[in-house]
């Protein structure tokens, strides 16, 4: 059974946005409003946003950067899908529109400035899949040739400026038919794939999150088929340690989030044959610290996380519900529950914070026919 919930749990974050993200639809781009009820206890408040018409869609991924402005990515349609964005100016959110190839899913954005993100993803082909990156410069946006050997996708980026980025995902080498961790770097003109510390390498290996603190310090984070991956940059890819298991089960990491360059948190799954559980745990530094598990009571997984000091983070989380997502806040001692506006009926997949400005969160809810739309939550 443990085995079993190995191979479905920790690809839930990269099931979501390639699959729940389809159906027939026209792609053509115009403005409705998603009406906002009233905020939650918290601070929480669903944004009135331009969405595509008539299409499913979904945001899986936002950037806000130090001002407050922020980007969220996403695709919208069915076979061919096409990436979409939606833009905060500081007072609305207007729909971006991006030139991006068919079957194209932009499904993670960073903005290190007012006038700069990278967002990353992947293209489907009728041959295979293939890693994507697209640029904004301030005012359009652009493709940019990504670099890859064999099939893959990029699931996470990092950028600590518009000169330094680091995505990461998985790859699939078709001579030897296996999945492994991939690492790309943006140096300001062209991407690079990079050379990584793989394990022993094992068909399922795969990055799911990355965070840089300095142009020079990355640390990105995934799973094995026995166990939580973490590898640090700083020049080159070493492999970092990972404790064990905290009980008779397996646990994997899916996002990470760095206000240090020694201090990071961490965030995934603990499965055992009693269920799952979402977990954290701080990594980035020298010393082990024990594991943090998240306050809600049923199944559940950590997706995204997204922190501004030891004391103060927020992660997106899937729960037995799939009807559901909720919002956990760590005070570093605990997580928390959060009121939220549209825990029902809604898919919560990533999430932004700045000190300046709180929280902002992404996914999609369900609207007229049973049609996806997509879902801004925003704290302030």
């Amino acid at each position: 059974m443990v085995a079993a919930l190995r191979r479905s749990m920790f690809s839930n974050r990269r099931l979501f946005r390639r699959v729940t993200c389809r159906a027939a639809a026209s792609v053509m781009l115009a403005s409705w409003l998603v009406s906002a009820p009233a905020a939650a206890a918290s601070g929480w408040s669903v944004q009135r946003i331009p969405t595509p018409v008539g299409a499913n869609a979904r945001l899986t991924g936002v950037s806000c950067d130090p001002t407050g402005d922020c980007m969220a990515v996403g695709a919208v349609g069915l076979r061919p899908q096409r990436s979409f964005a939606e833009r905060w100016n500081g007072s609305s959110w207007s729909l971006q529109r991006i030139t991006s190839p068919q079957g194209s899913q932009l499904v993670a954005v960073s903005c290190p400035s007012t006038r700069d993100c990278v967002a990353v993803g992947s293209v489907l082909t009728p041959l295979s899949t293939f890693p994507l990156a697209e640029r904004w410069n301030g005012s359009k946006w652009s493709l940019e040739p990504t670099p890859h050997q064999g099939a893959g996708m990029l699931d996470s980026v990092s950028c600590i400026s518009p000169g330094a980025c680091t995505a990461v995902g998985i790859s699939s080498a078709p001579a030897a038919g296996n999945q492994a961790p991939l690492a790309e770097r943006w140096n300001g003109s062209r991407w690079s794939i990079e050379k990584i510390a793989n394990p022993v390498a094992q068909n399922g290996d795969a990055f799911s999150g990355v965070s840089c603190a300095a142009p020079r310090v990355c640390i990105a984070v995934g799973s094995t088929p026995d166990n939580a991956l973490v590898e640090r940059w700083n020049g080159a890819w070493t492999i970092q340690s990972t404790p064990g298991s905290p009980g008779n089960g397996y646990y994997g990491f899916t996002g990470v989030s760095c206000w240090s360059t020694t201090a990071c948190e961490a965030v995934g799954g603990y499965a055992s044959s009693g269920g799952t559980a979402a977990l954290g745990k701080l990594v980035g530094g020298t010393s082990d610290h024990p594991f943090q598990f998240g306050a809600y009571p049923g199944d559940t997984e950590f997706l995204a996380v997204s922190c501004t000091s030891n004391t103060a983070c927020a992660a997106v989380e899937a729960t037995d519900d799939p009807m559901s997502s909720a919002i956990e806040q760590w005070n570093g001692v605990k997580w928390s529950i959060q009121p939220t506006p549209r825990s029902q009926n809604a898919h919560l997949l990533g999430l932004s914070c700045t000190a300046r400005s709180g929280c902002v969160a992404v996914g999609s809810m369900h609207g007229p026919r049973n049609s996806e739309v997509p879902l801004i939550e925003q704290q302030s």
